[in-house]
């Protein structure tokens, strides 16, 4: 397949994939539900289990809490997250800064869990989620002081059309977060934290 057509197999792919209670995908809502109970967790903390558990990220807490304090991000900010998938960064982003959060996902199943549980977690006042491609994203008036992509770029077919539309949405002297694989397939994890020590704090286990 060439063109749209293996464009539209490889979203169709990655839909079924990263779908609320697939392998690859996070638990359902009901599932969740049944953890904290469980585990005696109130979704309504920041406790780190909560989201370690309901999230398909490769960082834990404690890492993506220390990109948003490199990123100052402040109580009065509007921050945009792409590839936001249940909503669990935008609920940590909530709970721990307070400040407002419009979260993007191509799945729709995602989007419809992120809504469910930010009213579980009581945060429904501070995000709201938009089932969007963000090779054409398009979010009206809205403006942004920050940008968060998390762990997406690297299924984004055009890179520089997808960012190029994000960063069009950004007030001047927004700041940019991008903890994800951007492009190459040479070099491993331990030459990249060569290269660059401060990505240790957030590739350690």
């Amino acid at each position: 397949m060439t063109g749209s057509h293996s464009d539209d197999a490889l979203r169709e792919s990655l839909i079924r994939l990263y779908s609320p209670g697939t392998p690859l995908g996070p638990p359902t809502t009901r599932a969740l539900l049944a953890l904290y109970e469980g585990f005696g967790l109130d979704p309504r903390t920041t406790h780190p289990r909560l989201y370690e558990s309901e999230s398909i990220t490769h960082l834990r807490q404690d890492a993506v809490i220390a990109l948003f304090k490199a990123l100052r991000i402040r109580r009065g900010h509007r921050v945009l997250s792409l590839g936001e998938g249940n909503g669990a960064v935008s609920r940590l982003l909530a709970k721990s800064v307070g400040c407002r959060v419009t979260g993007v996902d191509l799945n729709s199943g995602l989007i419809a869990s992120a809504r469910s549980l930010a009213g579980v977690h009581g945060v429904e006042p501070l995000v709201e989620y938009f089932r969007q491609d963000v090779h054409s994203l398009r979010l009206g008036e809205r403006r942004f002081d920050r940008l968060y992509c998390h762990e997406t770029m690297c299924h984004w077919r055009d890179k520089e059309l997808a960012l190029s539309r994000a960063l069009a949405l950004l007030k001047p002297g927004s700041l940019v977060g991008i903890p994800d694989s951007l492009k190459g397939a040479k070099g491993g994890v331990d030459e990249a934290m060569r290269r660059a020590p401060s990505l240790a704090s957030f590739l350690a286990p």
